[in-house]
C-alpha cells in the first residue's frame, strides 16, 4: 500500500523520469536512432527501478495512469526536440497489458499522435 501513495504522488508531482536506452543493430547498419524508453521513479536522491513499484501499480490499477504519463511525456519530448525526431527511426515504449487492451487508451494514443507535430510516417507501426 505504501507504493500506492508514492505512485500517486509521483504522477501528481512529475516525479517519474524517462531514460532513452539506445538500441544498436547487431547485423544490419543503423537506419537512424533507435531507443527503448525506460521508466524510473525519482524519490529525492534515490532513483527507483520499476520492478520495485510496478507490481503494486498493476495490483491497484495504477498502471494505466502511468502508461498515460509515459506516452504523453514521450510525445511532448519528441515535439520539443525536432532535431532528435528527425534522426529517430524507432522509439519503443513498454506499456502494460491493461493499456494495450483498453480502447480508451488506444483512442487517446491515436488522438495524441494525430494532433502532434510528429510526422505520420514516424508514428506508424513497424
Amino acid at each position: 500500500m505504501q507504493w500506492v501513495a508514492s505512485i500517486t504522488d509521483a504522477l501528481e508531482n512529475d516525479q517519474f523520469r524517462l531514460y532513452a536506452q539506445p538500441i544498436h543493430a547487431c547485423c544490419a547498419p543503423d537506419k537512424g536512432d533507435r531507443y527503448e524508453i525506460l521508466l524510473r521513479l525519482q524519490d529525492g536522491e534515490e532513483t527507483i527501478r520499476p520492478a520495485a513499484f510496478l507490481p503494486s501499480a498493476e495490483r491497484f490499477n495504477l498502471s494505466m495512469k502511468i502508461d498515460h504519463w509515459v506516452f504523453d511525456h514521450v510525445i511532448e519530448w519528441l515535439e520539443t526536440h525536432e532535431s532528435a525526431l528527425g534522426r529517430l527511426d524507432l522509439c519503443s515504449i513498454n506499456l502494460s497489458a491493461l493499456s494495450l487492451c483498453d480502447d480508451a487508451f488506444l483512442q487517446h494514443a491515436i488522438t495524441r499522435l494525430e494532433s502532434s507535430v510528429i510526422p505520420p510516417g514516424n508514428s506508424a507501426s513497424r
